[in-house]
């Protein structure tokens, strides 16, 4: 796929292009905060790119680094998104304590904040402790509390009202490794 729509000779055009390889204007990486800045710099010097926008979710997953080195793994475990987003804030933080109305270097930043996947009682907990309460549900057609289905029977649900819970499952024998990984031997088994 992608390595065919990059492949190229080596004759340049009148731009220093090379005539057959395709020109990518914008670039739009999707689950960008999970990527590594080694990937995305790879990805846009092939694509010979202008503009990039990074889509992505930075209180979700991180970029996956498998390595044995703890300052690799910390260098690269931080996406070039939540680099960018530490930045917009740190500028944001910079212009609002100086009282000034510049435009901000770093680019534009911003946060999705209607969903259309869960419902209000899922969504409730990860709006108020990762989104500072910023997100909240698309209204639905099934907004209306006939639509409540039932807790599932042979579980004593700890809020019925509710379709979430958090429950204790184990004796707590996740093991954390060196290299940055965590294991369950009991549980894989």
């Amino acid at each position: 796929g992608a390595h065919q729509l990059l492949n190229h000779n080596d004759d340049d055009d009148e731009t220093g292009r090379h005539s057959s390889s395709p020109f990518f204007p914008i670039v739009v990486v999707d689950e960008a905060a999970q990527t590594t800045e080694p990937a995305l710099i790879c990805a846009l010097a092939s694509a010979k790119a202008e503009q990039i926008v990074l889509v992505g979710d930075t209180q979700q997953l991180p970029p996956t680094v498998a390595s044995g080195t703890h300052s690799l793994r910390s260098g690269l475990g931080l996406s070039p998104m939540a680099r960018l987003e530490q930045m917009h804030d740190s500028n944001h933080k910079k212009n609002n304590d100086n009282n000034n109305d510049e435009e901000d270097e770093v680019g534009q930043q911003r946060t999705l904040r209607v969903q259309y996947r869960m419902c209000p009682a899922l969504l409730e907990h990860p709006s108020r402790y990762f989104y500072n309460g910023l997100v909240r549900c698309a209204a639905t057609a099934n907004d209306d509390e006939s639509s409540i289905i039932p807790p599932p029977r042979g579980f004593p649900w700890p809020a019925p009202e509710i379709p979430l819970a958090f429950v204790h499952v184990g004796n707590d024998l996740e093991i954390t490794h060196d290299f940055g990984g965590k294991s369950n031997a009991i549980e894989a088994e």
